[in-house]
């Protein structure tokens, strides 16, 4: 009798499982939402992928011109010419407002912002972008730590070219090997 009542306490486990499931995700989704519902804000928001957020080179030397993309989203599709907010902020904690005038923007639902910049001498530190759209939603930000080289590139030696991974002489090598 004993291996009786267990299988009925083992069915009525398993029967309950479907009955709880939707609560159990009504549950997840209004925790995940925080009010039960997703906010128009958000999905009328463009929003920008960190992981594609890129400055080339990096790091830069002096005066090179650093390569700026990121690539976003917006559900409405009103990215037609957005405003870019680009902040850097140096090892010191100053933050300062980047100009960024001239910019392309490739897609409007979905796609990539590119810009560039002229690395200076005050150009190194974390740069935060966000973007507004059209009907001025503004995105989430993201993050881009930039190294700037305090020194210019330099000049290529045409005359002669150079492998630092190839020896130049005998020198650097020991032959041990009595051969």
């Amino acid at each position: 009798m004993a291996g009786n009542s267990h299988q009925k306490e083992k069915s009525m486990k398993r029967g309950n499982l479907p009955q709880l499931l939707p609560i159990l995700i009504f549950i997840f989704l209004f925790a995940c939402s925080g009010r039960g519902e997703f906010p128009v804000e958000d999905i009328k928001a463009p929003h920008l992928y960190q992981g594609t957020f890129s400055a080339s080179p990096n790091p830069a030397y002096l005066n090179d011109t650093v390569l700026f993309q990121v690539g976003f989203k917006d559900f409405d599709g009103d990215t037609k010419r957005p405003m870019l907010a680009l902040n850097l902020t140096d090892e010191e904690g100053n933050t300062q407002a980047i100009s960024v005038e001239d910019f392309s923007i490739v897609g409007t639902k979905a796609g990539v912002i590119s810009f560039s910049l002229l690395a200076g001498a005050d150009s190194q530190g974390t740069y935060s972008l966000k973007i507004s759209d059209d009907a001025g939603n503004i995105s989430n930000a993201v993050l881009i730590q930039l190294f700037v080289n305090p020194i210019p590139r330099p000049e290529k030696d045409d005359d002669h070219e150079t492998n630092d991974n190839s020896p130049d002489d005998d020198s650097s090598f020991d032959d041990d090997s009595g051969v």
